[in-house]
């Protein structure tokens, strides 16, 4: 009988063992593959990509690095094709002609507001429907007030297909502080900017 209790206490003892190293090898044991450690044959998560937030401004040639936050753009390329509205169009041969004779008759109108000490865009408007222009005309600088009164004013008559535009300065415009040298009308002939009118709006 106890050579029997021996011999169950034993196999007790080598099953237990068993039990334990296989627990320790294959279980959740320190020496076990746990689902939640990583090994070295874990796959990693790809890097996050920064996201642009803003334009950087790049040379035309492009050779030079950029924060990743931002998207080169060429800075000459922008600001010709922001210019490109002021582009103005060759008028055709019937248009120039048409232009060209005009701009005699508009340019001994606005002759006389060149000898005052200053001139407003009304006065500009005034005159020129006198004449007999009193559409397609545009005038710069904008103001609040067309009768305020200005140093030099900037003057577009559109004449069919092509532009009659310059400038009128007046005495108050004759001093070097204020950008010109002498007053008088200087006007020239061209076609329509790109926009569609004689002048820009800037």
């Amino acid at each position: 009988m106890k050579k029997n209790v021996a011999l169950v206490v034993g196999l007790a003892v080598i099953v237990s063992v068993i039990a334990v190293g296989v627990y320790w090898t294959f279980g959740d044991g320190p020496g076990g593959a746990r689902d939640d450690v990583p090994t070295a044959s874990t796959t990693a998560e790809p890097a996050a990509t920064a996201t642009p937030t803003a334009a950087c401004a790049a040379p035309p040639d492009h050779d030079h690095e950029t924060s990743s936050d931002c998207v080169p753009i060429d800075v000459e390329d922008y600001l010709r094709d922001n210019r490109a509205y002021r582009e103005r169009d060759e008028p055709d041969a019937d248009a120039q002609q048409s232009a060209d004779e005009a701009l005699p008759a508009i340019e001994g109108a606005l002759a006389p507001l060149a000898e005052r000490d200053m001139v407003s865009p009304q006065d500009i408007r005034d005159t020129l429907a006198a004449a007999g222009y009193d559409q397609g005309v545009q005038i710069r600088p904008f103001t609040d007030d067309d009768t305020e009164p200005l140093p030099a004013v900037t003057v577009a008559v559109a004449t069919g297909g092509a532009c009659v535009f310059g400038t009128v300065s007046t005495e108050a415009a004759a001093d070097p502080g204020a950008g010109t040298l002498e007053s008088g009308v200087e006007l020239e002939v061209g076609g329509f900017i790109a926009d569609g009118g004689c002048l820009p709006a800037h």
